[in-house]
């Protein structure tokens, strides 16, 4: 299974839809995760369609912030959304014949409070789920100052929150 995902700062002009085609021929992901997207609803569907993918499960855009869609390929692997909210979508994957995993695509809110909720709904699923699991996307956030360049070096005990 190969997974891509791409924080895209939005899909609704036709060049950054050229640029989405382009990477997927290129990189031929069964999994292709944008966050960011800025739009939802049938946009959502009609890219999925451009760039040839079935199935898909989305969150969709808060006006124009946020957004999170995942596109696979049904024929190759079975998808399972278990949980869709604002910030985070988790879904179970599987190929025939191997164990479930789960996968959750993160586009974390860039308000603390609201990041707060989405690492105890997350520390939660870590404590209830036995299974491999991946994370990955946009958490809004560094796991440490090393990976600043540029802005508030103040942040050690912000960063142990998110290595939590």
């Amino acid at each position: 299974i190969t997974l891509l995902v791409w924080n895209v700062q939005g899909t609704g002009n036709k060049h950054k839809i050229n640029a989405i085609k382009e990477v997927v021929r290129m990189f031929k992901p069964t999994v292709l995760v944008l966050v960011e997207t800025h739009m939802g609803g049938e946009h959502a569907v009609k890219l999925g369609s451009i760039i040839g993918y079935k199935g898909h499960s989305r969150v969709n855009a808060v006006g124009f912030s946020d957004g999170i869609w995942i596109y696979w390929y049904p024929d190759i692997i079975s998808i399972n959304p278990i949980t869709e909210h604002q910030q985070y979508i988790t879904i179970e994957v599987a190929r025939n014949g191997e164990l479930p995993r789960f996968f959750s695509a993160v586009y974390a809110s860039t308000d603390p409070a609201n990041r707060r909720e989405l690492w105890h709904k997350l520390e939660q699923f870590a404590r209830t789920n036995n299974h491999p699991w991946m994370l990955a996307g946009d958490f809004n956030k560094t796991r440490s100052l090393d990976e600043r360049h540029g802005g508030d070096h103040n942040m050690a005990r912000r960063c142990e929150k998110f290595n939590n």
